[in-house]
């Protein structure tokens, strides 16, 4: 049956199309021929390092869920103009506000400006955006319930 058991395991998409679509695979072991039905196997499909894939009857999708750098500075870049424009709000600022904005230093907060800065201004309004090594008085929480300080103030 180890024989059986290592040709079955050597399938390829064809045979295991067939199979899923009811047709029979014959093994021909010491001169007897014996069909191979799907509820004869169990067919699993391993995901690809790197990427995430998921079955369901004969559609397959297959995700890259590797992080890149970009991927990773603009993620940031998002989270940053979430926590903004949840500050413009809780300060009340009207929707056409223009506002200036210093922000504590930290790796990810430098990483989405670097590679960011003119679409978060953009997106918040904000005729000043600047990395400051000091602290501030109002906070936002960043990711893993980490605490960075920042001043948000309306410009004349």
């Amino acid at each position: 049956m180890k024989e059986a058991a290592e040709w079955i395991a050597d399938f390829d998409a064809e045979k295991i199309k067939n199979l899923e679509q009811g047709k029979a695979i014959e093994l021909s072991f010491e001169e007897q021929i014996y069909p191979i039905l799907l509820e004869d196997v169990e067919i699993l499909s391993e995901d690809i390092p790197g990427w995430l894939v998921s079955t369901d009857g004969p559609l397959t999708v297959a995700l890259d869920i590797s992080i890149t750098d970009e991927l990773k500075a603009e993620g940031f870049a998002r989270e940053l103009i979430n926590r903004i424009q949840n500050i413009r709000k809780d300060k009340n600022f009207n929707v056409t506000d223009r506002i200036s904005i210093d922000v504590e230093s930290h790796p990810d907060i430098i990483l989405a400006l670097d590679g960011y800065r003119g679409m978060i201004s953009s997106e918040v309004l904000a005729d000043h955006l600047q990395v400051a090594d000091r602290s501030f008085s109002d906070q936002f929480e960043w990711l893993e319930e980490q605490m960075i300080g920042v001043h948000v103030e309306t410009r004349p």
